[in-house]
């Protein structure tokens, strides 16, 4: 016990102490930006990204064959599908997101990783919401990095996107 009291004593050790726990506390303005507080915005901006699943990539399975939704992703889906936050995703009813131009988005699939959901987008200086199309040509996907505010989101069946496919 009388080690523990010197090391407080030691004022180069107390001040290694001091370091090591500040840098352990999140700084000040992360602390506005805290989810469990409910302090990211209600009504958030979009940050569309893109991708296709016929090319693979690090959001897949092994072989990118299946959603978080579908059992089989087929190719007359791409352009259809996106891959949303999970709270906005459901298995009997998901969410369509409708854009300013619209085009219907089907929430069928998710992020990698819950933490992919947010994105602090310093330029706004604003949380905004991660939204991964399904698009053919990745590389020619319109909104590609776009920040969209032109949306709305409604909760639908998910038996409506496959007779969609049905009637074609």
């Amino acid at each position: 016990m009388d080690d523990f009291k010197y090391m407080f004593r030691n004022p180069v050790w107390l001040g290694c102490f001091i370091f090591f726990v500040l840098m352990l506390m999140p700084f000040p303005e992360a602390w506005s930006r805290n989810k469990e507080k409910g302090e990211y915005p209600t009504d958030p901006y979009i940050l569309a990204t893109t991708y296709n699943w016929e090319l693979d990539g690090i959001s897949c399975d092994d072989d990118c064959s299946n959603s978080a939704i579908l059992n089989e992703l087929k190719s007359e889906y791409l352009g259809h599908v996106a891959a949303c936050p999970l709270d906005w995703v459901g298995h009997v009813n998901t969410t369509v997101i409708t854009l300013w131009d619209d085009t219907k988005w089907w929430c069928l699939d998710t992020m990698a990783e819950e933490y992919q959901e947010w994105f602090w987008h310093a330029r706004t200086n604003q949380w905004v919401r991660v939204v991964d199309f399904s698009y053919r040509q990745v590389s020619q996907f319109p909104y590609n990095q776009w920040l969209i505010d032109g949306y709305t989101l409604q909760w639908r069946p998910v038996s409506e996107f496959f007779n969609m496919f049905e009637t074609e």
